[in-house]
């Protein structure tokens, strides 16, 4: 079988570990490639999909890649019980992420969310407390400028939005309007941010963090419990109005190409993955960020990866899933850039939604 994932050792090792152990399980090989993160977040899957069997992918794809018959639901493939099952036992919104439409076209594989990351010893010389609201993010930032960063290419300045807006009660919704108040508040920040916040993805920011880089503070950021550790320590994202917090859902699910000649195999596999002993003695083993409830909750992970799990359990179980519609990748890519642009530009905060709301609007308008 032939499959692909996204060129990070989060996604690489355990992968690879994962065809070894099926292999000596099975005897079948499954052959594995890599693509760019920026290409997992934004390359249709319909593209990718006819060359092979099994497929790491982003949940918000799974609509269009669906509408262009690109995937394989997999009750057609399991037992759909243990479809139900593997679902329930992701943490946090994970599982449910990968339904539309009634069926279920991905199992989770690799769970993440925006959370915060710092490094504590800086914060601590340097007399800051670790900001846990986002008044205290705005409060560190005015005192402290370039102290701290938040990742703002554009699919990430999006991202960043929808997490404050959801935290603000405020989520977006299809049919709803984009918060002049979530834009305000990134407005507000961006001025004082590291400069690495414009050119660095997450993983990248993160690295330059762990390595010296005189940043103390990062509030959203998707995780990586391999960069934990040392320097770098993440916690959870930071709180708005009555202590809520919705940081945006991210991780990945594995699932079935509808041109596969093996999609009764590549299920089996899909689904072993997933399962709690896979998860635990593969994924986790092996450098991945496992997806199974039961995983994270592990007596031994308390500690472990600099206290990750632990740390960010109730960022990922309050996570806000976007909307699952085939317009939404599209949305979310030309979104990003105008927010990112419009942002680096420093226009009105009310400006600013109300061109993206346009951009939302026009979904409704073309699904009607």
């Amino acid at each position: 079988m032939r499959a692909i994932g996204w060129d990070h050792p989060r996604c690489i090792e355990p992968m690879l570990a994962a065809s070894a152990a099926w292999q000596a399980l099975t005897g079948v090989t499954v052959a594995w490639e890599f693509r760019p993160l920026a290409d997992f977040n934004d390359r249709p899957l319909h593209e990718l999909s006819a060359g092979y069997d099994l497929l790491v992918i982003d949940h918000p794809a799974i609509p269009e890649a669906v509408g262009r018959d690109a995937l394989r639901p997999l009750e057609e493939l399991l037992p759909a019980e243990r479809v139900r099952r593997l679902a329930r036992e992701a943490v946090g919104p994970s599982g449910r992420s990968y339904r539309w439409d009634g069926a279920t076209w991905a199992l989770a594989v690799d769970a993440a969310c925006q959370v915060s990351a710092r490094r504590p010893l800086l914060l601590r010389e340097l007399g800051e407390p670790e900001p846990q609201t986002w008044p205290a993010v705005l409060g560190l930032a005015r005192r402290r400028p370039g102290l701290v960063a938040l990742p703002l290419l554009p699919a990430d300045a999006l991202c960043a939005l929808l997490s404050i807006a959801a935290t603000l009660g405020q989520p977006l919704a299809l049919g709803g309007e984009v918060p002049a108040a979530a834009v305000e508040l990134l407005a507000e920040l961006t001025p004082l941010l590291h400069p690495a916040s414009w050119t660095s993805a997450p993983p990248r920011l993160l690295v330059r963090m762990a390595a010296g880089e005189p940043i103390a503070y990062v509030p959203l950021t998707f995780g990586y419990s391999g960069l934990a550790g040392g320097e770098l320590r993440f916690g959870e994202a930071p709180t708005g109005p009555a202590g809520r917090r919705a940081p945006i859902l991210g991780g990945a699910g594995l699932t079935v190409s509808a041109s596969s000649r093996d999609a009764v195999l590549a299920a089996s596999f899909a689904a072993w993955l997933c399962e709690e002993r896979a998860q635990r003695d593969v994924v986790l083993a092996h450098g991945g960020q496992p997806a199974h409830a039961a995983v994270w909750s592990a007596p031994r992970l308390a500690g472990a990866a600099g206290g990750f799990y632990a740390d960010t359990r109730r960022s990922i179980e309050a996570a806000y899933v976007r909307p699952a519609h085939p317009a939404w990748p599209a949305f979310h890519r030309e979104a990003g850039a105008e927010l990112a642009r419009a942002l680096a530009e420093r226009e009105p905060a009310e400006r600013i939604a109300a061109r993206l709301t346009g951009r939302l609007d026009a979904i409704q308008a073309a699904a009607a």
